[in-house]
């Protein structure tokens, strides 16, 4: 079955991943997120939250567990940091690959930052894919994310929150020129993609590709949080307190960390990127 045959048999789930727009669709989901989870909930979301923080979460670590049961006990807007939380979870593990990790608490905030301005239907579509990227492309909205929740001289003071000293580039679609130039330019990139390029309904996801050397110190490109597994019992299906997720594989471009992030042996059903937020520090 050659691509044009297997696409007619899935136009309808294969349409929008196919022939939509990118900026349309960052501009439709942004459109669902004019209703702000309330303070009330943001306050009682956090409180919750602060029980069991520690048993998902390890500061200096990269999330790569949110298909663990652990993050459904973490709460976002109405929904979960384990079913909706990806978009949160990249802006952590951004930091963490710029050598600023958050803790704990300030995670949470991080959270209820996200709940004020940036989830769609109030979290039960997960977090916009434009305010992800806004939240790296302005310092102003940095700045207003963490003042209005006071940690302490460590949020006020440290450049650990507004990362004043860093560059930004965006890329839309899935051109493998500008993925590869957009990784070679990044110390870190946040990529949003579809899971399956022709079927629509397998959803969006967002997550962090690390840019470092491999043992052979040439520069590779490693995806976190992508649902990958050490598979201890070797039967394919992920066993809760048996197996553990793990980074993705090492790759040689952006392009190739992306496109893989689903880790499908089928070459019809790979990831389809939307849109990739390159980070780079001024050193």
């Amino acid at each position: 079955m050659d691509r044009d045959e297997f696409e007619k048999r899935n136009f309808l789930k294969a349409f929008i991943p196919d022939y939509i727009d990118g900026w349309l669709i960052i501009g439709v989901i942004h459109l669902l997120s004019h209703m702000p989870v309330t303070k009330t909930k943001r306050f009682n979301n956090r409180c919750i939250n602060t029980k069991v923080i520690e048993k998902a979460y390890k500061q200096g670590k990269y999330i790569e567990n949110q298909n663990s049961i652990v993050w459904d006990n973490i709460k976002y807007g109405i929904s979960t940091m384990g079913k909706s939380g990806c978009g949160v979870m990249a802006v952590a593990n951004a930091y963490t690959a710029l050598g600023y990790s958050l803790s704990g608490e300030e995670l949470l905030y991080l959270i209820s930052a996200f709940e004020k301005k940036g989830v769609v239907l109030l979290g039960k579509w997960g977090t916009t894919l434009k305010s992800v990227t806004i939240y790296f492309s302005s310092s102003f909205y940095r700045k207003r994310f963490w003042k209005e929740y006071e940690l302490g001289s460590a949020c006020k003071n440290d450049k650990n929150h507004e990362l004043s000293g860093f560059e930004v580039k965006t890329i839309v679609g899935d051109s493998s020129k500008k993925l590869d130039e957009l990784g070679e330019w990044s110390d870190v990139v946040v990529a949003s993609v579809f899971n399956d390029k022709i079927n629509i309904l397998k959803g969006i996801h967002t997550f962090t590709v690390e840019k470092r050397k491999n043992k052979a110190g040439k520069i590779c490109f490693v995806a976190h949080n992508t649902a990958l597994f050490h598979d201890v019992n070797k039967n394919g299906i992920y066993d809760e307190g048996i197996d553990y997720f793990i980074e993705s594989n090492e790759y040689l471009t952006l392009k190739e960390a992306i496109d893989d992030s689903t880790h499908t042996k089928s070459k019809f059903h790979r990831a389809k990127n939307i849109i990739a937020t390159g980070i780079r520090l001024n050193n």
